[in-house]
């Protein structure tokens, strides 16, 4: 989750990336591209995640508190009403 000004709630972060063509011989998949994930990236959080337990949990919780409070369906549903009021 992110918050309003695009950045990960507290306790989530976002991995690395590049985008690549995707390979896939199904229709589908032709002319797109996929995320692939930076594994240095990813080992690097996990080291950090694994050696500054207490302080990940602490963040982690917070974060999932922000996700059940503000993202229930009848908060959502809330928030698209005000958008299409304001759009309308």
């Amino acid at each position: 989750g992110m918050d309003e000004r695009g950045a990960p709630l507290p306790g989530m972060h976002f991995i690395d990336y590049e985008y690549v063509e995707c390979r896939a011989d199904m229709q589908l998949y032709r002319e797109s591209y996929w995320a692939k994930p930076d594994y240095d990236h990813l080992r690097r959080l996990m080291r950090e995640a694994y050696e500054n337990r207490q302080e990940w949990k602490a963040a982690a919780l917070e974060g999932s508190q922000i996700v059940r409070e503000k993202y229930t369906w009848a908060a959502l549903g809330q928030r698209i009403r005000e958008r299409i009021a304001a759009v309308s």
